[in-house]
């Protein structure tokens, strides 16, 4: 992670992680909170949340269209995480997991930026509320695979990242596919023919509860298709 001041787009200080940063990030703190399953199953995200930070995940009706918020100590650290009523019922379920993942997310890579600090200072951005210390996410900000038209909100797009990184851990989506996967003739590397991605997608999302659009984009980010062009 490297932190510089941004010069466009008034938010003052911001935050890069290489890619290659959010899956190591997401797995080592999933181990370290014992959360981190030995074979593929379904993420406990609510009690990681209360393993890594020490809360609960409190329903809220916090307004129209907001769906969590990360709330932070003066000190960076993360005192709650919070998540919109209508959430609680069964049929939002895996809505429910995709958000508490996504403010996990903030918690895990922006703590830094609720510090009291006068350094601090010059970080503004249009969702979050430093007097009250907590950043609201709205609908439109939990995007999986935000990356897929990227609006310049560099924060949003970090949080969305985790929410493959933190439900769909790589070790374990590899071994999910495990029986659709060949090797290619020449690099003996892993790949997933064509034909059985869909098959894929859906076990993904069956197996670790998540939404089919969710289980696509992580896969697209392990495994990508091919493009057309020749396999080796």
């Amino acid at each position: 992670m490297r932190s510089f001041r941004s010069t466009s787009g008034g938010y003052g200080r911001r935050l890069l992680f290489e890619e290659r940063e959010f899956d190591e990030i997401a797995t080592q703190e999933l181990r370290s909170a014992g959360c981190l399953p030995s074979a593929p199953e379904a993420i406990r995200i609510d009690r990681f949340v209360e393993r890594r930070f020490g809360c609960t995940v409190e329903y809220q009706d916090m307004g129209e269209d907001v769906l969590g918020a990360t709330l932070f100590n003066n000190d960076g650290s993360v005192r709650g995480v919070v998540v919109a009523l209508h959430l609680e019922t069964e049929t939002a379920d895996r809505l429910f997991r995709s958000t508490v993942a996504h403010e996990a997310g903030h918690g895990l890579l922006h703590s830094s930026l609720f510090i009291v600090d006068p350094a601090q200072a010059d970080f503004r951005i249009d969702n979050a509320d430093f007097k009250s210390g907590r950043i609201m996410c709205r609908s439109g900000d939990v995007k999986p695979g935000q990356g897929r038209g990227y609006d310049g909100r560099w924060w949003e797009y970090q949080a969305n990242r985790m929410i493959g990184s933190l439900l769909l851990p790589r070790p374990l989506v590899m071994l999910a596919v495990k029986e659709l996967l060949e090797k290619t003739s020449i690099t003996n590397s892993p790949n997933l023919p064509a034909q059985r991605r869909d098959r894929a997608i859906a076990a993904i999302a069956n197996v670790f509860q998540v939404n089919p659009v969710v289980s696509q984009i992580r896969l697209d980010e392990i495994l990508p298709q091919n493009s057309g062009q020749m396999e080796f």
